[in-house]
Formats: structure tokens, C-alpha cells, sequence
């Protein structure tokens, strides 16, 4: 079943995108950036203000945000002979898990990518700290043969998250083909950022404010917060010919069962502001999908193609009671999974009724996933897009593209 999906030829997702149009810094306010309004395919493509969102929401939606945060993940380091290394944190290892990792206190791992790896044998690569006491990192080669494993040890007794505050940089997107600069450690950041873990932003929520959050809330609408922790796979260039070539990352989804019953409770349209949010939210269904025939699926059950391989009709509303039983089973407040879940077209939204996203890359699996709600009309609106003057990319413009009523 997945033959279709595997075919889909890459080549038919690009078009060209000027240097020039891609935001090197975002619009202040955040609010006062484009909004491009779809609607449907036969509906004309409308052009407003990012501030006049709620006049495009669906009267009481539900808007589902990442609250992840992104850490200062690359970290410069010097051998004693000058010789500049670069480690860019992944995930973590040991501990396993994110919030504890960024609060040890003495050591822990990660894996990672490492720049110029090749000039740095097995000695300590040692840093002094602001706050005293010393940050040593030695490092191994990974089983995956591409990656490897960091071992951070330091002794003043701060976590680790401080210690990244201070030696590490926010890692900006590469296609911005500029260093870090201080202001992105600000710029790159969503104003509701809280769970640290994610090496990039998800980009359309930086163009919320605090203001705009509580107007939205008064005005009727639900705010709900989950977390997905975003990796550096979301920078990797699709080289393949066609969608079956290339391999998904996986990103890890932490959801609380609050945020469960408040889904199961909503009776307007449930939006998803970001494309991570939109994956977190189609990953939880399958999950749950999942969960009908076995009834203790591992973390990592949602794969790649795992949508394309199910015949499943449910309702979210049926999902959703499903994943709350099961949490009530185990007797947890919190449901963690990895996800590797690929959206591309012929894929049917279960969870989400709309999106709200910046433009992405030509060729990527972003686009994809926007083909996959608007079909091929992605062309006309990236062509709106570019002709009508719409930034691109991470600190870019954005759009709401909202599709037809899901069955609840």
C-alpha cells in the first residue's frame, strides 16, 4: 500500500526560491508579518497581517502549539593546538531523557555530530567556566557510524543547561548562511518556549505574541501546548529521487492527559500552528490506532510508513478515548513516543482540521506535507507567495491553510 507514497518523485516539489527572499532576521512586531489565507481550492488566495489571524479562524477553534524550546546545541571547542571543533548535540543518551540530561549536574551524554572530528583523537577537550571549575568532552564513534557518542563532565555543581547557556550557541537554520548572531538566541525562541530540547524552532509560532495569545484565548479560542522536541533531521535535504529513498528522523512527543481530554472535549475545529504540531497531533492518532490490536505498542511504533500500511477509519473522538484508557491502564499522567511519521500527499488528516505554517524549502518533506492538505495547489500559492512580496522560510511570512470539516 505504501507503493504510491514511495514513488512520489521529489523533482516535482521544487521551484525556485531567490536567495533574497529568504527572512534573514524575523518582522517586529512578530504580528506584522504576512498571513496567506487558503481556503480551498477554488476559493482565491487572500492576503492579510499575521495580527488579523482570529479573523480567519474558525469561530471557537482549538490551536495546538510545540512549547519546546530550543538549547544552544553547538558548542566550539579548541585543541591545544588551535585546531577549532564543533559539537552539535542530538539527543541525549545518558540520561535518556530530555529534562533530566539538561539538569545533571556533574556528567552526562549526548549524541552528536562533531565538525572536524577527524582532528581530535581520544584526549579531553577542556573549557574553563564563568562560574568556576572546568567543562572536559571526549568522545566515541556511535553504532550508526555517522554520529557520535559526547561525554560532558564538569564540577561546579550547575546543570547542564546552564552550562549550555554559557558555551553553547543557538543553532540557527544552515540555510540562513550566516553565523549565530546574539539576537537569535532571542529571535529563535517562541514566546511560550518551556520544555528545553530542540535544536530548531518550530518557526510559526514565532509569530505570536504574548498579546495575541491572550486575545485569541479571550475571544473564544482554546490554546492547547504539547510537546515535540525538534532534531537537526529537519535540515536534512531530501537526496533522493523519489519520497521511498529517504529515511524520516525520528523526534520525540511527550503529551500530557490533560491535553488529551481537552481534545476529546472540543467542539470547534482543531488547528495546528506549525508543521510539528500537525505531526504530533497525526502521530497521537496512530498511536492510538495502533493500540486496538496491540494493546502495548513500544515508543517507537509510529514509523515512516506506518499510515500507508493501515486500513483505519476511526474517529479522533474514538482514538482519543482509547489513548485516555490506556493511560488510565498503566497509571500514567504523561504519554511519551518517538514518531518517524511521514505526511506527504495522498495522506488524510485524522486529528487536525488546519494548519498554520511559514513556506519551507523547495524539495523538502515540509512541502510535502503541505501538498498533502492542499494537493497540488501548492503551486499556486507559493506562486502568490513569491509574486506578492511574502518572506520565506524560519523567520519568514506565514499562511493558515484550512481544509474541509473532519469527522470528529
Amino acid at each position: 500500500m505504501t507503493d504510491n507514497v514511495e514513488n512520489i518523485r521529489m523533482d516535482e516539489y521544487l521551484y525556485s526560491l531567490p536567495s533574497e527572499r529568504i527572512a534573514q532576521q524575523p518582522i517586529f512586531p512578530p504580528e506584522a508579518a504576512k498571513l496567506l489565507v487558503w481556503k480551498g481550492s477554488k476559493a482565491p488566495i487572500c492576503d492579510s497581517a499575521f495580527g488579523n489571524l482570529e479573523a480567519w479562524l474558525p469561530e471557537g477553534s482549538t490551536l495546538v502549539f510545540n512549547d519546546t524550546k530550543v538549547v544552544p546545541a553547538r558548542i566550539v571547542l579548541y585543541k591545544k593546538s588551535g585546531a577549532r571543533i564543533e559539537v552539535f548535540l542530538l539527543e541525549p543518551v545518558a540520561p535518556k531523557v530530555y529534562e533530566e540530561a539538561m539538569y545533571s549536574t556533574s556528567e552526562c551524554e549526548w549524541q552528536c555530530l562533531i565538525g572536524n572530528a577527524k582532528k581530535w583523537s581520544n584526549e579531553p577537550l577542556v573549557r574553563e567556566l564563568a562560574q568556576g571549575g572546568l567543562l572536559s568532552v571526549t568522545h566515541q564513534p556511535s553504532a550508526d557510524g555517522k554520529t557520535f557518542i559526547a561525554r560532558f563532565r564538569w564540577d561546579n555543581g550547575q546543570s547542564f543547561s546552564a552550562i549550555l547557556q554559557e558555551v553553547g550557541q543557538i543553532p540557527i537554520p544552515p540555510y540562513l548562511n550566516r553565523e549565530t548572531q546574539a539576537e537569535d538566541a532571542l529571535w529563535y525562541q517562541t514566546v511560550y518556549a518551556h520544555w528545553e530540547g530542540s535544536v530548531a524552532a518550530p518557526t510559526a509560532g514565532l509569530h505570536f505574541s504574548q498579546d495575541m495569545l491572550n486575545d485569541l484565548k479571550k475571544n473564544g479560542h482554546d490554546l492547547l501546548y504539547t510537546t515535540l522536541h525538534v532534531g537537526a533531521g529537519t535540515f536534512l535535504p531530501v537526496k533522493s529521487e523519489t519520497i521511498g529513498g529517504h529515511a524520516m528522523h525520528a523526534e520525540r512527543i511527550v503529551v500530557h492527559r490533560t491535553f488529551l481530554e481537552r481534545l476529546l472535549a472540543t467542539q470547534g475545529k482543531i488547528v495546528a500552528v506549525g508543521t510539528t504540531s500537525l505531526r504530533s497531533l497525526e502521530s497521537i492518532y496512530w498511536y492510538g490506532a495502533l493500540l486496538r490490536t496491540n494493546p502495548d505498542p513500544t515508543p517507537d511504533a509510529v514509523r515512516q510508513w506506518t499510515p500507508y500500511e493501515q486500513q483505519e477509519s476511526e474517529t479522533r473522538t474514538c482514538v482519543l478515548e482509547r489513548l485516555l484508557a490506556y493511560l488510565h491502564r498503566k497509571g500514567q499522567e504523561i504519554l511519551e513516543l518517538n514518531t518517524s511519521l511521514l505526511i506527504a500527499p495522498s495522506y488524510r488528516l485524522r486529528m487536525a482540521d488546519g494548519l498554520i505554517t511559514n513556506f519551507h524549502q523547495p524539495g523538502s518533506t515540509l512541502l510535502l506535507l503541505v501538498s498533502a492538505i492542499v494537493g497540488n495547489d501548492w503551486q499556486r500559492i507559493y506562486a502568490h507567495a513569491l509574486d506578492s512580496g511574502y518572506r520565506f522560510l524560519s523567520y519568514g511570512d506565514g499562511c493558515i491553510l484550512l481544509q474541509e470539516q473532519t469527522e470528529v
